[in-house]
């Protein structure tokens, strides 16, 4: 299964190379096609929906690295990703056993400290310095 998704994945990126060199405007990006396909559908649909109310709004003036709602979404997804992958080493190497068998806390736990950790780098101040 790897091997196909791996084959899936190097012809999209084929065919949007030619796309470009083609000179369309239509592209098949990979990351939206990655995303659909490791997002349940649940959360795959409203993905869908923001893109069709961005596209009704006018939101295609901007380019995609102008957009920084992009750029931000794109990194809560990639982090979620590598967050799932480490935990799933922790669980799997048994580092962490609260992680296993119910410990729902755990999951709290880390939450609020990678919270707490962003708040403070993102609001801390340096200290003036007294000279």
């Amino acid at each position: 299964m790897l091997i196909i998704s791996a084959g899936i994945g190097v012809a999209i990126i084929v065919s949007d190379t030619a796309l470009q060199r083609s000179g369309t405007e239509m592209r098949l990006h990979i990351m939206p096609i990655a995303v659909g396909i490791y997002l349940p559908l649940a959360l795959a649909v409203p993905i869908f929906l923001g893109g069709l109310l961005r596209a009704f709004t006018g939101g295609r003036g901007k380019s995609d690295a102008q957009d920084s709602g992009v750029l931000f979404g794109s990194g809560l997804i990639a982090r979620e990703a590598l967050m799932g992958i480490g935990l799933a080493a922790f669980v799997t190497l048994e580092w962490f056993p609260m992680l296993k068998d119910g410990y729902a806390w755990a999951s709290l736990l880390l939450f609020a400290a990678v919270a707490v950790l962003y708040l403070y780098a993102r609001f801390a101040r340096p200290r003036e310095s007294s000279r």
